[in-house]
């Protein structure tokens, strides 16, 4: 009985020593472990017109469903991505600059880290950027906060 105790008060002081994490996210670790300079496997950006798509938006901190600009963005390695923009940039060639802007900066994310990735959702705002779901969330505000600090790349 004293053993089961005697673990649990192990645990509680070790894992209470180690205390929290000198960084609040791995992008603080190394300012050049993905850099703008470093080359793009990102090929071409084709018009995929319009649909209905159901995108994360972290300014409503919710799903929501809209009528979309799409985008196939295709990758020296095969893969490729739907980019997803929010009707809100207003016309196709505003959306198309948008999609343009963040697919070379996904292609420089190793092949192995993009296998799963299958959209990308752009928004205004901002708002963090997300993962999961087989996609990237970019709010483009918050990325332009990222350019200035020197950390988009690092993002991903």
């Amino acid at each position: 009985m004293r053993l089961p105790l005697l673990i649990g008060v192990i645990l509680w002081v070790t894992i209470g020593a180690m205390g929290a994490p000198p960084f609040s996210g791995t992008i603080w670790l190394d300012p050049d472990i993905i850099t703008e300079a470093d080359p793009t496997a990102f090929l071409s950006m084709e018009d995929a017109g319009r649909g209905q798509r159901r995108m994360y938006d972290r300014r409503v901190n919710g799903w929501i469903t809209e009528n979309v600009y799409l985008f196939d963005a295709r990758y020296d390695d095969g893969l490729s991505i739907e980019v997803q923009v929010n009707p809100e940039f207003g016309s196709v060639e505003a959306a198309r600059k948008a999609a343009t802007t963040y697919a070379p900066v996904i292609g420089r994310i190793p092949t192995c880290l993009r296998l799963d990735v299958e959209t990308v959702w752009l928004h205004r705002g901002n708002r963090p950027f997300g993962g999961g779901n087989n996609n990237l969330l970019i709010h483009t505000e918050q990325a332009d906060d990222y350019v200035r600090r020197g950390i988009l790349e690092r993002l991903r």
